[in-house]
């Protein structure tokens, strides 16, 4: 028995045509849905352009048991944006994850395209997901069918400066540290993750900065994190404890390229050209040497620089977006629309 309005009613049983009415019914009032561009679907093997049909079966390990790895890249005028170091991560997760599954890299990145091309749309998000596979509700996933999702969705790059982040950090005591299996793989289950992010959000924050035990950080709940201390010091926690992120490492990238070239920006008031950086490093970073930094950055998604101005109340550096910042988001965001290093040119009809 069902209730609406009060009332108790007998639950329909449908049948086929029936269930496509209610699906494409389902999504006519929910905006989110019309950024959902199209679907490629292993277990059709095929792409669904129509939102209320992309659809995943109950008895996937992707669904009832959490076992399945996921990926993204950035669409950006119409070329995939690092996507050989995403796929990469992505063979690496679901190798540790102990999926096994019959697609090569080079045919992960031609269904990838084939679906950004399907979309039409030239500045788009991308999500993949490889599953232990469907078939049956077993703990294991022995007789199942491995399973590989991709979707593209959204707008691509937003190549508008982000606002100054009021955030919070989120101790081991409150919401626990993943271990380090969970931490080094992309794993689909971000229980975790969204409880960092809920716990953050509850206390005036957003994604929320976790902190160990003895009170060094680790990471957010979809961003690496990286200080710039007063003496000009780029620091971002080491990877054995967190995720690889593709978005950090092209930071750390331009960050020694800023080194070494001997970058300076103009410091104001008295106009001094003021070295951009002095060294990089990975490391551990206690909270206390957090607060007391110039700047605080999440990086994340490929093309997502968000300046941290407050953590804890406390006032980070001037309480604003600061020059490594603006040199991190304009690097990174010329770097997707105009770089030639890893970028895979989509082919459309």
């Amino acid at each position: 028995m069902s209730a609406e309005n009060g009332d108790m009613k007998q639950i329909p049983v449908l049948n086929e045509t029936q269930v496509i009415e209610k699906l494409l019914a389902k999504r006519k009032d929910n905006p989110p849905s019309s950024t959902y561009h199209c679907m490629y679907s292993s277990y059709l093997d095929a792409i669904v352009k129509e939102p209320s049909l992309m659809v995943v079966p109950l008895d996937d390990h992707m669904v009832h048991r959490g076992h399945a790895v996921f990926d993204t890249a950035t669409v950006c005028g119409g070329r995939v944006y690092r996507l050989n170091i995403h796929v990469d991560r992505f063979f690496k997760s679901a190798e540790a994850a102990r999926i096994t599954h019959p697609w090569s890299k080079e045919e992960v990145k031609r269904i990838v395209l084939e679906t950004v091309s399907a979309s039409g749309k030239r500045d788009a998000n991308v999500r993949m997901w490889l599953s232990a596979g469907w078939g049956n509700f077993s703990i294991s996933p022995e007789a199942t069918n491995p399973s590989l999702y991709v979707i593209a969705l959204g707008t691509g790059v937003d190549t508008h400066a982000p606002p100054g982040i009021h955030e919070i950090s989120v101790p081991e005591t409150e919401v626990p540290i993943k271990p380090q299996l969970l931490a080094n793989l992309k794993s689909n289950n971000y229980m975790i993750n969204a409880h960092t992010h809920m716990y953050a959000k509850d206390r005036g924050g957003y994604w929320g900065v976790g902190v160990d035990k003895d009170g060094y950080l680790t990471e957010s709940c979809v961003c690496c994190v990286a200080i710039v201390t007063k003496e000009g010091v780029f620091k971002t926690p080491k990877f054995d404890k967190i995720l690889c992120g593709t978005t950090i490492r092209r930071a750390l990238e331009f960050a020694r390229k800023a080194v070494a070239e001997k970058h300076t920006y103009t410091h104001p008031p008295t106009h001094a050209h003021t070295p951009l950086l002095t060294d990089v490093q990975q490391c551990d970073i206690h909270i206390e040497e957090a607060y007391a930094a110039q700047e605080i950055i999440l990086f994340s998604g490929d093309v997502h620089v968000d300046p941290i101005v407050s953590l804890d109340q406390k006032q980070i550096g001037d309480g604003v977006s600061g020059p490594v910042h603006a040199y991190m988001f304009r690097s990174i965001i010329d770097d997707a629309l105009y770089g030639t290093d890893d970028h895979a040119p989509v082919v459309y009809a």
